[in-house]
């Protein structure tokens, strides 16, 4: 399991002008418990901020790739990610409590750029997570399909129909 102190940033202490950051992200954090949507994977993350007064800017640059399952085969998906994110972070707002649901930073001013990294990168999946036509894995592919056939010929027209569903089509007409 990875330290994921590592990945703290602290906000608060950070000099005027710019600063830079590199983490890499590897399969030991995401498979941390609560990152279950994204199962493994190599991510190296660049964050440069710059702080002019009470306010930084933190610009992600997000490259390499993460591993997710297939919804049709549950086989992994080696998905590649390459994401540039800004975030602007207002100090003053964060002093007096008010820090309007836009980052989460812990009580010794520590903001964790990976977990930020890991949220960025889950927004970016696809909805339907499948291989391309014909990549799946074939043993699941023939199971799926014997039972669809299976499906199939249980529901033939000729079956006769539940008694409780010809309840229901008497409100249809």
């Amino acid at each position: 399991m990875c330290s994921l102190k590592t990945f703290n940033i602290d906000l608060e202490g950070l000099n005027e002008g710019k600063t830079h950051f590199v983490f890499d992200l590897d399969n030991d954090y995401f498979a941390a418990p609560e990152r279950a949507e994204v199962r493994g994977g190599e991510v190296h993350v660049e964050v440069e901020t710059e702080r002019k007064g009470d306010r930084l800017q933190l610009s992600f640059d997000i490259k390499g790739h993460v591993v997710f399952g297939c919804d049709r085969c549950l086989d992994d998906i080696v998905y590649p990610t390459d994401i540039r994110e800004e975030l602007t972070v207002d100090l003053l707002l964060l002093d007096n409590g008010q820090n309007f649901g836009t980052i989460d930073i812990n009580e010794d001013g520590q903001f964790d750029a990976a977990w930020f990294a890991y949220e960025t990168i889950a927004l970016t999946l696809p909805t339907r997570r499948v291989h391309p036509e014909g990549q799946c894995d074939e043993r699941m592919e023939r199971a799926i399909a014997d039972h669809a056939d299976r499906k199939g010929q249980d529901e033939s027209e000729n079956a006769p129909i539940d008694p409780r569903w010809n309840e229901l089509l008497k409100l249809k007409r």
